[in-house]
């Protein structure tokens, strides 16, 4: 072990009733072990090799993103214009769910011990789908559930967020259990006889999208949200379904490589954890 040191020892220090702290005087007098500067310079360059992969991982994770929007364009035009001459029609004329929010419900009935119905939350969103092993759950009654439970297909936008966050969309699908949804979005589900639900998804993810939702958001205090007139107001384009199997076959083939670096970013952190600890403490 070198450079090991823990924070218990300056909390072990702390005085003070409502706000705890420690003079200069303790802070001074406390000591850790140094390890030889070549030792030091070593540490930092293991570190600095790891942080520099996941710098490059996660470079390589935003070009995905832009590879598959690339193509969209591509193979469709920018929506905003339509210069392909496709179909175009507003968002709540093809949905066979309208948009609708979900469920509030106060802290105490959260529950931590695994019991419980999993709600899909704010810092739940990304664009791949949740985390469903890492959701908050909650107590429910069984009009809840059926209320707000999702099902495999839908779309969940948050409605409430900061002005770049507000808007976020996200595909419900592979649902490993019941899961509903917090007040704070909608849900909603597309007509399929229409639209692949992962094609309409990645419309409403396109910077198209984005400046729509900015343009319609109702600004507050350090938030801004959209209702679901605006969701529903949103122009899409209709492509034939073949035209959409084979834009999402390209994204599947995408997303494929981008599960492998995602792994590799989860095992660099590992390894960082693990190099910190043992040289930290």
């Amino acid at each position: 072990m070198v450079l090991q040191y823990k924070a218990p020892v300056l909390a072990a220090q702390a005085q003070g009733a409502t706000i705890t702290g420690i003079s200069s005087k303790t802070l001074k007098s406390i000591t850790i072990p140094v390890a030889p500067l070549e030792t030091q310079r070593r540490i930092v360059e293991e570190l600095r090799a790891i942080e520099a992969q996941k710098v490059a991982a996660n470079s390589i994770l935003k070009s995905f993103s832009a590879l598959v929007k690339s193509r969209f364009v591509e193979m469709f035009g920018d929506p905003s214009d339509n210069s392909r001459n496709y179909q175009v029609v507003s968002i709540g004329e093809i949905l066979s769910v309208q948009p609708s929010n979900g469920l509030y419900k106060p802290q105490k009935d959260y529950v931590t011990d695994g019991s419980g119905v999993p709600i899909i939350r704010i810092d739940s969103f990304n664009e791949e789908g949740p985390n469903y092993s890492a959701l908050k759950r909650l107590n429910c009654t069984q009009k809840e559930t059926e209320k707000y439970g999702l099902r495999d297909g839908d779309i969940v936008v948050n409605r409430v967020n900061s002005i770049g966050c507000m808007g976020k969309t996200m595909l419900i699908d592979h649902l490993p259990e019941v899961v509903v949804f917090e007040s704070n979005m909608m849900r909603m589900h597309v007509e399929e006889s229409t639209m692949f639900p992962r094609f309409l998804r990645h419309q409403m993810t396109s910077d198209y999208a984005k400046r729509y939702f900015e343009s319609h958001a109702k600004k507050a205090i350090g938030q801004a949200s959209i209702n679901q007139a605006d969701v529903k107001g949103l122009k899409v384009l209709v492509p034939p379904y073949v035209d959409q199997k084979s834009f999402l076959d390209f994204a599947a083939e995408v997303d494929k490589s981008r599960v492998v670096v995602q792994k590799q970013i989860e095992k660099l952190q590992t390894l960082y954890d693990s190099l910190a600890q043992e040289y930290f403490g």
